[in-house]
């Protein structure tokens, strides 16, 4: 069950966040081989000028630098290849629902079987 976190500057459409996120969740669900209900996404925007880059700070999104932030949370990708392919899909397919290219950062954090409550 991947779940995406992703935080980020306000966005210069953002009416296409919700349908990023849409298309995030069918993309891992498609390389997780999972049903698309048990992919879950979510966006928190960052206040303008809370997010500083060096000494930088900016109040929208920028095309270069300071890229949405996500922690991508999965069970059951234990190799390298795996989980590298979570990642570039999950950055790609944002990148382009966004207009943002590969101006993204995603983390991946293992989540060992038999440490998640999900209702069952």
């Amino acid at each position: 069950m991947p779940v995406l976190r992703m935080s980020g500057l306000p966005q210069k459409d953002p009416a296409k966040i919700s349908a990023a996120l849409k298309k995030v969740c069918l993309a891992l669900a498609d390389v997780c081989g999972c049903d698309p209900k048990h992919v879950w996404a979510t966006w928190q925007d960052i206040a303008p000028d809370l997010y500083v880059e060096g000494d930088r700070a900016a109040s929208a999104q920028p095309d270069q630098t300071h890229p949405p932030i996500g922690q991508l949370f999965c069970n059951g990708h234990s190799t390298q290849e795996e989980i590298e392919k979570l990642l570039s899909v999950a950055a790609t397919t944002l990148g382009e629902a966004l207009g943002l290219g590969d101006n993204i950062f995603i983390t991946y954090h293992g989540v060992p079987a038999g440490t998640v409550f999900d209702g069952g």
